[in-house]
């Protein structure tokens, strides 16, 4: 089981470091921030956009700056690309002989409905992360220093969701590809699935029913025609 715990938890170490460290920034930014005055009013202007929280706490001046810490992580954010394209290799390996069998060994909490729980929640994650930015942005006033740095961070974790969204979306194209092609008798993998469904034919003497996949491939559009008696 060595080689298929491999694939379960590929990426999962860096993924926990990279938290907690992002963890221990804004709770380190927090405790900074908490322990200097609120910004006044008038002197909001006058802020340069450091990186970080320590000149603002320096100067004995509140400023939150979750955007420019959450922005400097994102570059990092990429191992949950590299989770997500496993990610379809872990779940089916959750259904193969060798790994029932292994989950037969383990203690009774280990059940296979909380192991697929936890395999999802990286890919949860960042989907979560963009939510909780964009509330930060709304509840943060333009010409906050942190506000464009929101922005910049927002648009970073946006390209890591629509990233393993693609991910997502390619896996499920693969499976409907493999579940259809063993309907039609063909193997239909490299081309994108649009939709199936039954289509009739109106004879003079009968009605005769289609079964029709409809296919893209590359820039063409590819139509299956299955008779069903």
């Amino acid at each position: 089981m060595n080689a298929d715990m491999a694939i379960f938890f590929s990426s999962v170490d860096q993924i926990c470091t990279l938290n907690q460290q992002l963890l221990d920034h804004l709770s380190r930014h927090l405790e900074e921030t908490s322990a200097v005055p609120p910004l006044p009013p008038h002197t909001e202007d006058e802020l340069t956009t450091s990186t970080d929280s320590e000149d603002s706490a320096g100067s004995g001046i509140r400023v939150h700056r979750a955007g420019a810490i959450f922005h400097a992580y994102a570059p990092l954010l990429q191992l949950y690309t590299s989770y997500a394209s496993r990610h379809s290799a872990a779940l089916s390996a959750l259904d193969s002989p060798q790994f029932a069998g292994f989950l037969r060994e383990l203690p009774a909490e280990a059940d296979e409905n909380r192991l697929r729980r936890y395999l999802n929640m990286p890919v949860e994650r960042i989907p979560r992360y963009k939510m909780l930015l964009q509330e930060l942005l709304g509840s943060t006033p333009p010409e906050h220093v942190d506000y464009v740095p929101l922005q910049s961070a927002i648009r970073s974790v946006d390209r890591v969701a629509n990233k393993i969204e693609e991910i997502s979306a390619r896996r499920e194209n693969a499976r409907t590809l493999a579940a259809v092609g063993a309907k039609v008798g063909l193997d239909l993998r490299g081309r994108r699935f649009v939709r199936d469904g039954t289509l009739r034919k109106v004879c003079r003497s009968k009605v005769q029913k289609y079964y029709f996949v409809l296919l893209e491939d590359g820039e063409c559009l590819l139509v299956l025609l299955l008779l069903l008696f």
